[in-house]
């Protein structure tokens, strides 16, 4: 999901779906990176959705994964 903030930036809702057992979704990619606690999904509280929004430059064209885990990741 695309929101324009403003005449430069926009914000990109990125959405999973998971399951029952999903209990971690990270987002990976080059405009995320690999920083598993930073990049974490959040849930909809009663759903098996996900999502992360963040603000990007409207001209910026990214590319992402999801990894989803089913063991707890380890919080420090």
């Amino acid at each position: 999901m695309i929101e324009p903030v403003d005449t430069n930036y926009s914000n990109v809702t990125l959405i999973y779906r998971g399951n029952e057992q999903t209990e971690n979704v990270v987002v990976l990619g080059n405009a995320h990176g690999y920083d598993y606690k930073r990049n974490q999904m959040k849930p909809i509280e009663g759903t098996s959705i996900w999502h992360m929004t963040n603000a990007f430059l409207n001209v910026t064209e990214i590319t992402y994964d999801y990894a989803s885990f089913i063991f707890e990741m380890h919080r420090r």
